[in-house]
């Protein structure tokens, strides 16, 4: 009996990914959990094991092709042994896949017109379904234009005219929706809650279809200029440039500046740096500022938050795991720190260098590089006194610092040199005001300065 392996889940928001290595060959004797190819996905190279134990008959894709979540990769047939046991398996993907489009949405008799509560119960049942197809099926199918398009034929010249309840109107002014751009579903065309956030959902669903037109520009012929020389975009760089796009083009940044004096802090560096070899950690500069940086998130949650604009909710999160941007050849990896919070000093610096490491050779895991809560860039090992880093979707903040600088301070009566530091802020304008970025980067300021008395109890 034949198995067919297929991709598995990648990690998180990643649905393609790059065929890279075929580790496996057709005819091969295979064990469970055994390697039958890599790829490229989520900023990290993964290898797809096989489920069963067996012979491999036939592999289904060759390097270099681009596969999705759940695509068919491999065929495998099974021990005689197993074949009972793993029978089940196989058959469970048809019956899935049959039974989603097996309710095909009948048109509704309309001899007589049903009760109200029956259209409101078809209507979203009808949209779940096709769900993973959204951005298709908006263009193709009546339900999704019906209820997510604007009014346009028959527009509403006032807000007051639009039927609408309280809850709804409510909604509606916190995030910015013109209720004469939706379409209600409600008898009369009543609008409700539900209908303000499908309608949220649809914007911004539509909302990355500008993306795609960056490609159709049309670029001059670059040969008649000199020589020059084509190279495909890797998935990672792929990736990149799809969150940055998205990032930059939706979330309105505000960026605050703060100057911090380090010098106490590269005293400890200097202090326990022996301890800090012992114990297989780092005493870097990025060790002690995700210690601070743990510390404000829990004094400051709206930083320690994501957006559902969807349901018109703040998420706000319990836990504190911060992403450390990391620069390897093939691009920016951002691996993630969990339960920062938790940690003393060398256990952040030991896991901070095994993730830098684990990342510059693409080996880090999907779970290793989703969940961050906000993220840190520390370019100061490569130069530059600051910069403006791009916020990492779903976080809302994002911390840049660059490398330090020695500047005369007047104490006394005299100048003494100490080592500064200028932190920038970055944040979601939508959740977080001018006011509390400012305390926000200001206190991270105040912990960076007093870092033994604060965070050690010195």
């Amino acid at each position: 009996m034949l198995y067919e392996v297929r991709v598995p889940e990648l990690g998180e928001g990643v649905e393609e990914a790059q065929v890279v290595k075929i580790l496996a060959r057709t005819g091969q004797a295979i064990e469970k959990e055994e390697p039958i190819l890599e790829v490229e996905s989520n900023k990290a190279i993964l290898a797809i094991p096989s489920p069963v134990e067996g012979v491999v008959a036939e592999i289904l894709v060759q390097e270099g092709e681009s596969v999705q979540v759940d695509q068919a990769i491999a065929k495998v047939q099974l021990q005689s042994q197993e074949t009972g046991k793993k029978r089940e398996i196989p058959e469970t993907k048809p019956e899935r896949e049959v039974a989603e489009p097996a309710p095909k949405p009948k048109a509704p008799e309309t001899k007589m017109a049903p009760p109200p509560s029956a259209l409101e119960e078809k209507q979203p049942s009808s949209l779940s379904k096709h769900r993973p197809q959204e951005p298709k099926t908006f263009k193709s199918t009546k339900p999704a234009a019906r209820i997510f398009t604007p009014v346009g034929d028959e527009p509403y010249q006032s807000l007051s005219d639009v039927p609408a309840g309280p809850a709804a109107r409510k909604l509606a002014r916190e995030l910015g929706v013109d209720l004469r751009q939706v379409r209600g579903t409600k008898r009369g065309g009543r609008i409700d809650v539900e209908d303000i956030k499908n309608y949220v959902k649809n914007r911004l669903q539509l909302s990355s279809v500008p993306s795609q037109g960056s490609r159709e520009i049309a670029l001059p012929n670059f040969e008649q200029f000199g020589p020059v020389h084509r190279a495909p975009l890797s998935s990672l760089r792929k990736t990149i440039a799809q969150r940055m796009n998205y990032a930059w083009s939706q979330i309105p940044h505000v960026y605050q500046f703060h100057e911090v004096d380090v010098s106490d802090i590269l005293a400890l560096k200097e202090k326990y740096s022996e301890e800090f070899k012992q114990r297989g950690s780092t005493a870097s500069l990025t060790t002690f500022l995700l210690k601070a940086l743990a510390q404000c998130l829990k004094e400051f949650p709206q930083f320690n938050a994501s957006l559902d604009l969807a349901k018109g909710e703040v998420i706000y999160k319990e836990y504190f795991h911060l992403g450390v941007a990391v620069d390897t050849k093939d691009g920016l990896i951002v691996p993630v720190i969990r339960d920062v919070d938790q940690l003393t000093l060398f256990e952040i610096g030991a896991r901070l260098r095994e993730l830098a490491e684990k990342a510059r050779q693409r080996r880090v895991s999907p779970d290793e590089l989703s969940g961050a809560c906000m993220t840190l860039s520390n370019l100061g090992g490569i130069g530059g006194t600051f910069f403006t880093p791009i916020i990492n979707p779903p976080e809302v903040a994002i911390l840049g610092v660059g490398r330090t600088y020695i500047k005369p301070v007047y104490q006394g009566n005299s100048f003494q040199p100490k080592h500064y530091l200028t932190l920038c802020l970055s944040y979601d304008h939508r959740l977080i005001d001018g006011a509390d970025g400012a305390r926000f980067i200001v206190r991270l300021g105040d912990i960076l300065e007093n870092f033994e008395r604060t965070l050690l109890g010195g």
